[in-house]
């Protein structure tokens, strides 16, 4: 026989004899050794706050990877069993539109009651949530916890100690409510339609007096005489009962029947179900905290519109005006306002509500006079 040809079909056997004796895997995939939460070291967490990390790294693991909670130790590693336990949480089950949910009944249908414990994990994509609930299990400013995590897929597990590091903080969410932006003003419609504001109050970090004021505000001391934001009752005890008013310079009440988003903006008339107009103020509900939702939102908000100028103290807001006793940069324009349209008293703000219960938001006007 050829040598070649003998070594080839010698070749050939060893090739089938290995082949015949290959037993297919019983599993299979990939799972990495180097899955791990992104973002920062450690998660920072605000007592009795929403929070949320980053998504896991997976390490081109095959897919789905399922993401359990192990364990969770404080700092000598002791098991903290508070973070395993259930509390009634609401929820959103389908996403808040402030343009068709306009009624409770259309926002609780959203919402649903659950047991949830204070620190959850997206079993998908190894997302970490810390829930309302941390206020309920003795953390404390300062806390350090270890979170540990399962990892699994259809080839195998990975158990991941140190998933996660969080370091609870006593955060501006743990008060009633957050100021952000707040001003108080009066708007003109000038005779291009255009708003001006000869009257412009504003309270927020542009302000080299912003701690301060807003300070003043949360102490309700008195200081911050034409602006008050206050909590007057723990009830509701789920959601928020919010009373908005605008007073003029005597401390008398606009319609609020009249009060109203401006321009194409939105106010907490938007956010806000169950409006009634009483002799307290405009009234709102909303069934759930934080509020308004979009926390990040500016709200616009405006009390009636005169056509003429008869109940506005036009002599001395023009001369404090060119004096430079009105706060921040509002001017009196040069044509003084011939041809205007009317004019508003408003305000802008971008507060959060945090804490269920019962809130004024309260601007008094001066040079106004409610008719």
């Amino acid at each position: 026989m050829n040598k070649h040809l003998y070594i080839s079909i010698l070749c050939a056997g060893a090739l089938l004899s290995a082949v015949s004796c290959f037993k297919e895997p019983t599993t299979e995939g990939y799972i990495g050794d180097g899955i791990y939460l992104q973002g920062a070291d450690t998660m920072h967490v605000t007592i009795g706050a929403k929070s949320s990390s980053s998504t896991a790294w997976l390490d081109n693991s095959t897919r789905p990877v399922t993401f359990v909670i192990e364990d969770v130790r404080d700092e000598e590693g002791n098991h903290a069993a508070g973070f395993f336990e259930e509390f009634d949480t609401r929820v959103w089950v389908t996403p808040y539109d402030y343009l068709t949910d306009t009624t409770s009944e259309l926002v609780l249908a959203k919402l649903k009651d659950t047991k949830i414990t204070p620190i959850m994990i997206n079993s998908v994509n190894g997302q970490l949530r810390a829930m309302e609930s941390t206020e309920e299990i003795g953390v404390k400013p300062g806390d350090v916890f270890h979170v540990d995590v399962k990892a699994s897929n259809s080839k195998g597990v990975r158990h991941l100690k140190d998933y996660a590091i969080i370091l609870f903080e006593e955060g501006e969410q743990s008060n009633d409510f957050v100021i952000n932006d707040l001003v108080n003003g009066i708007a003109v419609m000038n005779s291009s339609g255009e708003y001006e504001f000869p009257y412009y109050d504003q309270i927020n970090s542009n302000q080299s007096n912003f701690e301060t004021r807003r300070s003043n505000i949360y102490a309700d001391n008195g200081k911050e005489r034409n602006m008050r934001v206050y909590k007057t009752s723990e009830e509701p005890s789920v959601g928020v009962h919010v009373v908005i008013r605008f007073l003029d310079k005597n401390g008398n009440l606009f319609d609020p029947a009249r009060y109203a988003s401006y321009s194409t903006l939105n106010s907490y008339i938007d956010y806000g179900v169950n409006r009634q107009n009483t002799s307290e103020g405009l009234e709102l509900d909303f069934p759930l905290t934080p509020w308004p939702v979009a926390t990040d939102a500016y709200q616009y908000l405006r009390g009636p519109v005169y056509q003429n100028f008869s109940n506005l103290d036009v002599a001395s807001l023009k001369a404090d005006n060119q004096a430079g006793r009105i706060p921040y940069n509002a001017k009196w324009p040069s044509n003084d306002y011939a041809g205007a349209k009317g004019w508003f008293v408003r305000m802008r703000s971008q507060m959060t509500f945090y804490q269920n219960g019962s809130y004024v938001i309260e601007l008094k006007v001066p040079y106004s006079t409610a008719m």
